[in-house]
């Protein structure tokens, strides 16, 4: 099997262990875990109506635990995921503490600048622009 870090290719022969690998793995072998805050099924219905049409942009992240793997960040796409009826999510394995991906979670959150009321409106009415250009 090929894998790869983030940007970097690695054989199967390379004995350097990559610090995250990209892989296609089963939904029902994901673990949400404890999670700071529930999902909303309502933007998740939103989301999977999106993955629905592109696809998955982004992976989910987990992580490794013994034989399990616990969700880092990604629960929305994952719920859509669900949502899709989707067996499989391609997923970036990382090697990380449970103290580690817990801050990678609040960080997550934190950094995320929600769209004002105006913003969120310019961003619908160019979507919504775009998309009747794309299907007149």
């Amino acid at each position: 099997m090929l894998t790869y870090r983030v940007g970097i290719f690695v054989s199967e022969q390379s004995e350097e262990k990559p610090a995250a690998v990209v892989s296609r793995e089963p939904i029902l072998s994901i673990i949400l875990g404890k999670r700071l805050r529930p999902v909303d099924e309502d933007y998740a219905l939103s989301l999977a109506n999106s993955m629905s049409q592109r696809g998955l942009d982004i992976p989910i992240k987990v992580r490794q635990r013994k034989n399990s793997l616990i969700l880092v960040s990604g629960a929305y796409r994952l719920r859509a995921a669900v949502i899709l009826g989707w067996h499989e999510i391609d997923c970036i394995i990382s090697v990380q503490s449970e103290l580690e991906a817990r801050l990678e979670e609040v960080e997550e959150n934190l950094i995320r600048r929600e769209l004002a009321a105006l913003e969120r409106a310019i961003f619908l009415a160019e979507r919504d622009a775009i998309h009747k250009e794309m299907h007149p």
